[in-house]
């Protein structure tokens, strides 16, 4: 399964190590297309998910011209960023197929639990539980890390993007991290505890049967 081929790279691959994310400037600077390119690279290559600099490289190649008139945004500067944006990403990605994992025991598919970059970048929602019979019953899920930080910068991107309104349903925002019922713990990474992800799964079966 997915959600197994992500932690086993957490635990045994050392390219996929969290402490790669620490230590670079934090400067928020506008940025685009990270997410797509990490998309783009799932399932793509010898690991499931790209690894840091295999997401770096990938994404200045085929992007990196949107900072060729920002003189200073240095290499660290801009590395930090896809770094802290690339752990996003394995946290999001794996909380959407451990989701999906226990979803198919309930005969969910990608039609009813959904993340795409699209809905991510632009709406600002992580997965999607789709509720096909009463949208407004639809669950929009928000996943970050339970930081201060973290909180302060999720909340300024979305004071300015395109907001979620258009889309029906409910939003919550699961914050990760030590000590939270949320949250297990792999090689320092905060991810979706398999228990939690169950229950967020059993309330949605729950209110589709309503």
């Amino acid at each position: 399964m997915s959600v197994y081929k992500i932690e086993k790279l957490l635990t045994d691959d050392c390219s996929f190590r969290i402490g790669q994310t620490f230590g670079y400037p934090f400067v928020d600077f506008k940025i685009s297309d990270v997410g797509s390119t990490f998309e783009s690279l799932i399932d793509s290559q010898d690991t499931f998910v790209p690894s840091l600099e295999r997401l770096y490289d990938e994404f200045m190649t085929n992007h990196g011209n949107q900072f060729s008139n920002k003189q200073k945004l240095n290499k660290d500067i801009i590395f930090g960023r896809v770094a802290r944006m690339w752990a996003s990403l394995i946290r999001e990605w794996h909380a959407y197929f451990s989701l999906l994992n226990i979803g198919r025991k309930f005969k969910f598919d990608e039609t009813f639990i959904i993340r795409n970059d699209e809905i991510d970048t632009k709406k600002g929602i992580d997965i999607f539980l789709k509720n096909k019979k009463d949208k407004e019953k639809s669950i929009k899920l928000d996943i970050l890390q339970s930081t201060s930080r973290a909180n302060y910068f999720r909340n300024k991107k979305d004071s300015i993007r395109v907001k979620d309104k258009d889309i029906s349903g409910k939003k919550y925002r699961l914050f990760l991290g030590p000590n939270k019922e949320t949250t297990k713990t792999i090689n320092g990474w905060y991810l979706l505890d398999d228990a939690y992800a169950e229950r967020i799964i059993i309330y949605y079966d729950k209110i589709l049967r309503e």
